[in-house]
């Protein structure tokens, strides 16, 4: 490893930046603390004791920065903005007009950059460099059907529970933001049953920002596609024009589901898990392969003989199965009922979040090893049994080869494709062998891991991917 690279994968490791946060964030209350600790030396001549209650209170001291901190420093450290930003001239816009104003100036400078809570940057390995706009204090419901761009997807889902409405799916990271969601074109765990249009189909409407002439239009998501789906690596601004201001949710009942799962081993399972209503993921592994379904409970079905999900250590089990350990030689899933389940639809979406919230050490563990996460979107004439089988058995056979974990969704006619491996050459290697298997273009995720270059697989922009065959 050069050293070059050796910095880079320093900078953007997770304990680095946590470890920046508590130095930042804990020492007010670190002169408290070991002002204590000095005390009791005094007090107490036992060197043991003294260096005990100093590694305790050090650790504590650590993680109450990592949790109790405002999220301002958290999310800097996370776009790799801190301590600059500190210093810098960082805007925190609190209403709509503040933001407009403030994009249009950084627009004039040449290097506006919108940040909200840093995720995308993260994946991506790449600092948020420029004049940046945050939106985390510009949140909340607007009063006129539309929600602020900073407000987290978790708040908006709660506020839609209350009502009885959900999203139909969201993407895996609740904390995002709405206007981050829009921005960088993520998807969920769409169904056979889930609304049709593509990623950003839970949009009704939303008003976005053109930064270089200051209008502000009110867009659809078709519109929304074309603006921010523009992702061959020609067609990336340097200086984003498009901003999201404001968003109005096109949300549906929030039914009752149960989940279902099966190992992946046949057309048969292909296509019963194609047949998945509203939420449908499928993993890749050291495992195997494991298709996730979740469908609506049929009226007059007792709830009680399951438990519901998510409960308390749920998500952080499914996450360490699935996707953490999917990844190693020893990964196991044992006995498949222990899956199985009730919940609400937005409590669905919710059990297959990863364990962000049992601490980032665990949630983002593989960007410590440099483990390189991005995401191709297939465009098919059809999705069929035959192909899903055929694709899970290339993905298989890739992974005992090479390593790494897959994840599978389908949404209409695309076939989304997470990836995550150690080795940008081994990306170029999986590339090669999507082409022999028949695939001759490919659309990248913009909120993931960018690679140069896709060969032998053609770039596409992603909105020509999801566009209807009349709009292309």
């Amino acid at each position: 490893m050069t050293t070059s690279g050796f910095w880079q994968r320093f900078w953007y490791s997770q304990l680095y930046r946590e470890l920046i946060c508590a130095v930042l964030c804990a020492w007010p209350l670190a002169i408290v603390v070991f002002t204590l600790i000095a005390a009791v030396a005094e007090i107490r001549s036992s060197t043991v004791a003294v260096v005990l209650l100093t590694v305790f209170a050090t650790t504590l001291l650590i993680w109450w920065a990592i949790y109790y901190v405002g999220p301002r420093v958290k999310h800097a450290v996370r776009a790799g903005a801190c301590p600059m930003c500190i210093f810098g001239a960082d805007v925190y816009p609190r209403t709509e007009s503040e933001l407009v104003s403030a994009c249009v100036a950084a627009y004039a400078n040449g290097d506006l950059v919108v940040v909200s809570h840093a995720w995308s940057f993260y994946l991506a390995k790449r600092r948020a460099r420029g004049s940046r706009v945050w939106t985390l204090e510009y949140t909340g419901s607007l009063g006129d059907g539309f929600w602020a761009c900073g407000t987290s997807i978790e708040t908006a889902k709660e506020a839609l529970a209350a009502q009885g409405r959900a999203f139909s799916t969201f993407p895996t990271m609740s904390f995002a933001s709405l206007g981050s969601w829009i921005s960088s074109v993520s998807h969920g765990h769409p169904g056979r049953k889930s609304p049709e249009g593509g990623p950003l189909s839970w949009v009704a409407a939303a008003r976005v920002l053109d930064a270089k002439t200051g209008i502000v239009t009110t867009d659809s998501s078709t519109e929304l596609m074309r603006k921010f789906g523009s992702t061959v690596a020609s067609n990336r601004p340097t200086n984003a024009r498009y901003v999201v201001l404001a968003v109005k949710i096109n949300s549906v009942p929030n039914i009752v589901l149960e989940r279902f799962v099966r190992k992946m081993e046949s057309v048969a399972d292909a296509d019963w898990w194609l047949k998945g209503e509203h939420l449908r993921i499928l993993f890749v592994g050291s495992y195997g392969s494991l298709g996730f379904v979740w469908n609506a409970v049929p009226l007059g079905q007792s709830t009680t003989d399951k438990h519901w999900h998510p409960h308390i250590c749920g998500s952080f089990c499914f996450w360490a199965t699935v996707d953490a350990l999917a990844a190693t030689p020893f990964g196991r899933v044992g006995d498949l009922s222990r899956f199985d389940g009730y919940a609400t639809l937005d409590g669905a979406n919710a059990s297959i979040n990863d364990a962000s919230a049992f601490g980032p050490m665990l949630a983002i563990w593989g960007q410590v090893c440099a483990i390189y996460n991005a995401e191709l979107f297939l465009s098919v004439t059809a999705v069929t049994p035959e192909l899903i089988h055929t694709l899970i058995l290339i993905l298989e056979r890739f992974h005992s080869d090479y390593g790494g974990r897959f994840e599978l969704r389908v949404d209409g006619n695309v076939l989304c494709v997470d990836i995550s491996l150690r080795s940008l050459q081994r990306l170029s290697t999986l590339f090669g062998v999507l082409h022999k298997a028949g695939f001759e273009s490919a659309a990248q995720h913009p909120g993931k891991f960018l690679v140069a270059s896709l060969s032998p697989l053609t770039e596409v922009n992603l909105f020509d991917v999801f566009a209807p065959p009349s709009t292309v």
